[in-house]
């Protein structure tokens, strides 16, 4: 199973999506950049 994005989305969004990761005891680690815009965004809708 994957995710299948429209060639045209640019790669911050990319990067965004995957700044945060899920560690074994369930607390969320940054990666990346961060991706506030984009939990802004899903929090809002």
């Amino acid at each position: 199973m994957g995710v299948h994005l429209p060639a045209w989305i640019g790669r911050w969004i990319l990067e965004t999506l995957t700044a945060e990761r899920c560690g074994d005891d369930g607390t969320w680690e940054q990666v990346g950049i961060h991706n506030d815009d984009f939990d802004l965004y899903r929090a809002a809708s």
